[in-house]
């Protein structure tokens, strides 16, 4: 018989709490508009997970949906309507001759500047609290400060990306792991750098208190 705190026994509570977010995810995904809410939920989350605070997955995941809701939504809309005239000038740009490779190269970059945005601005959404101008420019500077971390976290979401496409002949791939996998990634990428920033924060919060 395997021990509950055995390596095993371990590895597959890991397994069926990724699973589970994916699923929470997934569903809270559905109305479109709170993508925002349910992707800093998903990073709380496994942020949680990944530091093993606790295994409450379904608790923890709507705490921090509730909670991140009418914020998160208002970043995810605001980045989704930036990203989406990007998208417009891009199709906008194919039709302009001679100009089109360097105009249309030019929204790739943009579009990819601001999914790179993303990876950190709805992880800070989830672990800091902040205005909506604070996270973004947050998100920015950490994209570009710990620029390789950023290109892993992109690796990562593309890979993610890939399971979707595969998710067309296996449907069951991105339903059990096509959010979540790659949030948990991401989260193992970027922890190291939210705990010296909370460490950065605690002793702030100490010096004043003093």
């Amino acid at each position: 018989m395997f021990q509950y705190d055995s390596p095993l026994m371990s590895a597959l509570n890991k397994i069926t709490d990724i699973i589970l977010l994916n699923l929470c995810t997934l569903i809270c995904c559905i109305p479109i508009i709170t993508i925002g809410a349910s992707l800093t939920a998903a990073h709380y989350t496994a942020l949680k997970m990944h530091r093993d605070t606790d295994n409450y997955v379904i608790k923890n995941f709507f705490h921090s949906f509730l909670q991140n809701l009418k914020q998160s939504t208002v970043l995810w809309l605001l980045w989704a309507g930036i990203v989406f005239l990007s998208v417009t000038a891009y199709q906008m740009y194919g039709q302009v001759e001679g100009m089109m490779s360097i105009l249309q190269g030019s929204v790739v970059a943009v579009i990819i500047f601001l999914v790179m945005i993303a990876l950190w601005m709805f992880p800070i959404q989830a672990r800091f609290i902040n205005p909506i101008r604070r996270v973004i420019i947050d998100a920015f500077v950490l994209s570009c400060r710990h620029f390789i971390r950023t290109l892993l976290m992109l690796v990562v979401v593309a890979l993610g990306g890939c399971l979707w496409l595969v998710g067309a002949k296996f449907f069951w791939i991105p339903i059990l792991c096509g959010f979540s996998l790659p949030i948990y990634l991401c989260v193992m990428i970027y922890n190291r750098v939210f705990l010296e920033l909370e460490e950065i924060i605690k002793n702030r919060l100490e010096t004043e208190a003093e």
